[in-house]
């Protein structure tokens, strides 16, 4: 089919209250596990980072620092 294997979202929860950025994170997760798909996203608030990735990628002057 037609399914992708990667979503892209660019600063998903920017500008939302924390109980909405947890309801999407969640929502973000559930789709992830039903459709076995990788998610990037760029986000600049640290504690949605830590709380949901897998892995982090750091862009300092647009160099690439892996963690």
């Amino acid at each position: 089919g037609n399914e992708p294997s990667l979503l892209l979202m660019d600063e998903p929860t920017a500008d939302m209250a924390p109980r909405e950025r947890i309801e999407l994170m969640q929502l973000t997760a559930e789709i992830v596990r039903e459709r076995n798909i990788s998610v990037l996203f760029t986000e600049h608030d640290m504690d949605v980072v830590f709380s949901v990735a897998d892995q982090v990628t750091v862009m300092v002057d647009g160099q690439i620092i892996v963690l």
